[in-house]
């Protein structure tokens, strides 16, 4: 399937505010990616699929989960749009016909990400908050720093998003944190 493939059967999987969100996030993927010399095909992709599964209905993501042997935690349950990015990863592979395991980690790990993030996984969990769509103050303070060091770049992306998590009053995932903790003791303690 071709890049105007995707876009086409996206477009009607996702509402218009979404898809160009996700045009953001693909195509300042393809920026990171270049800038860490990466493959850039792989991230523009992730980016562009990362959620194909954000809006589906709450049991439409359940009964997917399900179908696709999705394991729903005790956060996953009680925060069930967090399933959007394990069953748009399974939604890749089925209905894009996506087999690499790079691309598909990355779409699933986009919100809980990986304990040990893969770059790519790294390249569009930042993406995510960082593309141009995005205007708050954070997200242009992370597009600044990603492209000076990738691992630092996640690291203030998770400390964004928990910041958010704690104001709402919403759980934060062990797996996140448990990668937040590997990038905070590479980044500032084994280096030294």
């Amino acid at each position: 399937m071709d890049y105007i493939e995707i876009k086409d059967k996206l477009k009607k999987m996702i509402t218009e505010k979404r898809y160009e969100h996700s045009i953001g996030v693909a195509e300042f993927a393809k920026k990171v990616a270049y800038m860490y010399d990466y493959d850039v095909e792989k991230a523009y992709i992730s980016g562009l699929l990362h959620d194909c599964a954000r809006d589906m209905n709450i049991e439409g993501l359940r009964e997917y989960a399900n179908m696709c042997n999705i394991e729903i935690g005790e956060i996953e349950a009680l925060h069930p749009l967090l399933l959007h990015a394990p069953v748009g990863a399974c939604i890749a592979q089925k209905e894009f016909g996506i087999n690499d395991k790079d691309i598909l980690s990355a779409i699933s790990s986009h919100t809980v990400l990986n304990k040990t993030p893969t770059l790519l996984d790294k390249i569009i969990y930042v993406s995510d908050l960082a593309e141009p769509g995005r205007t708050f103050e954070e997200a242009k303070k992370l597009r600044d720093v990603v492209f000076k060091d990738i691992d630092k770049a996640v690291i203030y992306a998770i400390d964004v998003s928990f910041e958010y998590l704690i104001y709402n009053r919403k759980m934060i995932h062990p797996v996140t944190l448990f990668a937040r903790n590997l990038l905070i003791k590479e980044v500032y303690y084994d280096k030294n």
